[in-house]
């Protein structure tokens, strides 16, 4: 895996990440509310998953909440995406 992160403006991080894995199951793991515990982790539940531009996901890890709102969709080629999360700290 390459990651690229850079900081376009003060409010915002770019994260462009490459996988040595198929495309189309890559996109789905961020995409597929069946699948997002294979990228979040055993005892995600997703809460909210509308993936279209405008759309918005949120799910509960075991850390805490994530939820954002999804930008542009394009499978499997490309997606944007918002990011919040509201973790707990860990000790």
């Amino acid at each position: 895996m390459s990651t690229t992160v850079t900081t376009p403006n003060e409010l915002e991080i770019r994260v462009e990440r490459v996988f040595d894995a198929p495309r189309a199951h890559v996109y789905s793991v961020w995409t597929d509310p069946q699948l997002i515990p294979e990228w979040w982790g055993d005892g995600t539940v997703v809460e909210e998953m509308d993936v279209r531009p405008g759309g918005m996901y949120r799910f509960r890890t075991a850390h805490g909440m994530v939820e954002g709102e999804f930008r542009e969709v394009e499978p499997p080629e490309r997606l944007v995406q918002t990011f919040q999360n509201h973790l707990q700290t860990l000790e």
